[in-house]
């Protein structure tokens, strides 16, 4: 079976991919990063998984990050 690769990286609200070149091959990740005022939660690579982008993280404000932590801890 041929492994595809991925189209273009997802846009990322309040964030911005590091500049790249496709065709993404199988394999291939790219770095993403949040706007300065936003806090990412999740993984700052994404990799192409045989055609599929792996999940986006979210960039969000400062009050929603706290908020998120502190309801991590909480459990």
């Amino acid at each position: 079976e041929q492994v595809k690769t991925c189209g273009y990286i997802p846009e990322l609200e309040y964030g911005y991919v590091q500049p790249s070149v496709p065709p993404y091959q199988h394999g291939v990740s790219v770095e993403v990063n949040c706007r300065n005022e936003y806090a990412m939660i999740g993984n700052n690579m994404i990799t192409c998984i045989n055609g599929i982008w792996t999940e986006l993280p979210m960039c969000v404000g400062e009050k929603t990050f706290l908020n998120f932590i502190f309801d991590y801890l909480s459990f």
